[in-house]
């Protein structure tokens, strides 16, 4: 091994490798089993460790015998180092002792050479110092107000001086106004019934003598004879009112057809919604506050609410007639729909009549397959009529429920009715207890 490199760890794994490990056999093979007894009481302490605590054992083991090795070694001490025999702080100390007694030698030089005669008749100059900056406050503080001229725009009178160039203009403009007036004229004809009209006004007032009568001085247009006669409008409206009432005679009326809805060929579940609601309403605990009961229907306490009110529900003709009329509708409806059943039964019926002919003519092969569409076909319809059926049950209670239900306002009458008698009856009640001497009962 070379000198001061340590080759114990390098060894021992040389020797581990070198020696068989335990769970290697002893015996030559082939080997028999040899079975040994057992016993319940105890336990081989090898098969009782684990893997870890195998490894922990030897790694343990491992460590002692580096140590043993380590321990087993001889000690060799190093040689002293010459370097603990110098003086060297001392020399230290030296260096710096010459090194302050030569620079105190040279500035002394220094200051001998720099040295000047000097006399106590004169002093030498000071110098001058920069005055210090003064802060802005101590600016404003020493600042002296002085006021500004007051400008020459403030003393001119310029809003005289616009009044009296307002006044020029509209004077200007009035004398313009009557230049343009003076030189205005008419056009010739239209002077000519001007001059006309005041004529025969003065005439008519008895003012203007002469003349042989009002017609001398009418005025009468000049009609030019090339122009053509003018139209009958009277009879060109009559020929116009008879062409519309012609043109719409010839028009047919439009006659409406009903919607195609997706609600009328949906399925109705209205059935199924009406049981959901019902076993809820049974089922399905109170939700406001404080009831904590399901939400089965209770009975009813009787109130005793005393005599009705004198103004009780009485109806009207418009309400009459609004219900009449909404009767009338809904049995238009309810006809327009059977009509519709009927049709659709009767379609349905022609298919079946003719799909059973072409049946019969096709082969037997198909008759089993048709037979079947069929009746699936019959039962989706059976089952449609059903729906249709239960559908207008449904609604025809819906109605009945909306028709026998008062108006808002009277629903609004009523209950005032209510609750005024429910409070005079509170007030009875509260004055017999003040008349049998328990009015402190109320008031605290």
């Amino acid at each position: 091994p070379r000198r001061g490199v340590d080759t114990s760890r390098l060894d021992a794994a040389r020797r581990r490798l070198r020696e068989r490990p335990r769970s290697a056999p002893t015996s030559p093979r082939p080997r028999t089993t040899v079975p040994e007894p057992f016993s319940f009481e105890g336990r081989d302490e090898a098969r009782r460790r684990t893997r870890e605590q195998a490894r922990r054992a030897r790694l343990s083991a491992e460590e002692e015998e580096e140590e043993e090795i380590l321990i087993r070694r001889p000690f060799k001490a190093n040689p002293v180092p010459p370097s603990t025999i110098e003086p060297r702080f001392e020399q230290m100390m030296a260096r710096q002792r010459q090194r302050r007694e030569q620079i105190t030698a040279e500035r002394k030089v220094s200051l001998e050479r720099e040295v000047k005669p000097f006399s106590f008749d004169s002093r030498p100059p000071v110098p001058r110092r920069r005055p210090r900056e003064k802060s802005a406050w101590e600016q404003a503080r020493d600042h002296k107000f002085k006021a500004k001229p007051v400008p020459a725009a403030v003393s001119q009178r310029v809003y005289e001086q616009m009044q009296r160039d307002e006044a020029v203009r509209k004077e200007r403009v009035a004398r313009a106004a009557h230049e343009l007036l003076a030189q205005a004229a008419l056009p010739p004809r239209m002077e000519l019934h001007a001059k006309v009209g005041k004529v025969n006004k003065v005439s008519k007032d008895g003012e203007l003598s002469g003349g042989n009568g009002p017609d001398d001085e009418l005025f009468k247009p000049k009609i030019n004879p090339m122009s053509p006669a003018i139209p009958q409008f009277d009879k060109m409206q009559q020929r116009f009112e008879h062409a519309l009432a012609k043109k719409k005679r010839s028009v047919g009326n439009t006659t409406p057809k009903p919607f195609s809805m997706y609600t009328d060929r949906r399925p109705n579940r209205m059935d199924r919604v009406l049981r959901d609601i019902e076993r809820d309403a049974l089922v399905l605990p109170e939700q406001r506050w404080p009831h904590a009961s399901s939400r089965a229907p209770s009975r009813p306490e009787p109130v005793d609410l005393g005599p009705p009110p004198d103004s009780a529900y009485r109806t009207t003709l418009a309400a009459e007639l609004r219900r009449a009329s909404l009767e009338d509708e809904q049995e238009l409806r309810r006809a327009i729909e059977e009509q519709k059943r009927r049709e659709d039964e009767e379609r349905i019926e022609r298919q079946r009549r003719i799909n059973a002919e072409v049946a019969a003519v096709l082969k037997p092969t198909f008759q089993n397959k048709d037979a079947e569409i069929q009746k699936r076909r019959k039962d989706k319809l059976a089952d449609e009529r059903e729906k249709r059926e239960n559908w207008e049950r449904i609604k025809r209670e819906i109605e009945t429920n909306v028709r026998k239900r008062p108006h808002l306002f009277e629903q609004a009458s009523t209950l005032v009715h209510v609750d005024r008698a429910r409070q005079e009856r509170l007030e009875q009640f509260e004055q017999t207890l003040r008349d049998n001497g328990l009015g402190e009962l109320i008031d605290g």
